[in-house]
């Protein structure tokens, strides 16, 4: 499970429709937090991602059907050594939103049978979380296809949760002007996961454009002292575990 969780959460929590003037509609304002409901899957019975996108096509009908802001980002592990998974299906909603969903699907028969109707072709394990985010940029909306690293963090004893805050605002404030990343958020797990399943008590996840994105941005780490920045937050605020990267393909729109 920890393994699975490391991979979350490269996916974008940004919201997806757009005002008159071309600005995105955000879901929430920078700081609130939005859900994600993660499903880690092992594809079963010969089940291809093809039969998994077939089944997407009816439970996003569905969706549509029901009017229901939700969502859908299918993940698959890139840079990850030891991720245990085939994919990961990532739902994100305010968290109204989410309740509504999940109202639904347990009032209807035909939200029951679009859910159930995945459970032939795979075995999930399910866990939502809450993610605040930090800074973010209307290409996490314009771009369907993106890469996404995440990074499991625990606080270093005797940092306040405040402290910690102030210290990603001010590091958002240092790469506000960074066009290699397009979305930072930090989330932290609320509902289906366990401390001991958990490599740390929050995560960072930043998003891109493309690998050429992710590859500026890591080149501006190791040869123009961005490295430096990270040496004092891992020095003095957190202990990290290291980034995996996935590919994110958006299949609906919030």
């Amino acid at each position: 499970m920890k393994h699975w969780i490391a991979a979350i959460f490269a996916t974008m929590l940004a919201v997806n429709s757009f005002a008159d003037n071309h600005e995105p509609d955000w879901a929430v304002k920078i700081g609130d937090g939005v859900s994600q409901t993660v499903h880690f899957c092992k594809l079963t019975n010969g089940a291809t991602m093809e039969d998994i996108a077939k089944l997407d096509v009816q439970a996003i009908k569905w969706l549509d059907e029901e009017r229901l802001r939700l969502g859908i980002d299918i993940l698959t592990p890139v840079f990850d050594t030891f991720s245990d998974y085939d994919y990961i299906s990532l739902q994100w909603a305010t968290w109204n939103e989410w309740g509504t969903f999940w109202s639904k699907i347990s009032e209807s028969a035909e939200g029951q049978a679009v859910m159930d109707s995945y459970s032939s072709v795979e075995d999930c394990k399910v866990m939502v979380a809450s993610v605040f985010p930090i800074m973010r940029k209307p290409e996490v909306i314009e771009d369907l296809n993106k890469v996404s690293t995440v990074e499991w963090c625990s606080r270093k004893e005797g940092v306040s949760s405040d402290q910690l805050s102030a210290k990603h605002l001010e590091i958002a404030a240092a790469i506000k002007d960074d066009t290699s990343v397009i979305w930072w958020g930090v989330g932290y797990p609320q509902i289906g996961a366990q401390d001991k399943d958990l490599p740390g008590d929050f995560y960072h996840y930043m998003s891109y454009t493309d690998y050429a994105g992710l590859a500026a941005s890591k080149h501006k780490v190791a040869n123009e002292e961005g490295w430096r920045m990270l040496q004092d937050y891992y020095t003095s605020y957190a202990d990290c575990n290291g980034q995996v990267a996935v590919s994110v393909n958006t299949v609906r729109q919030r």
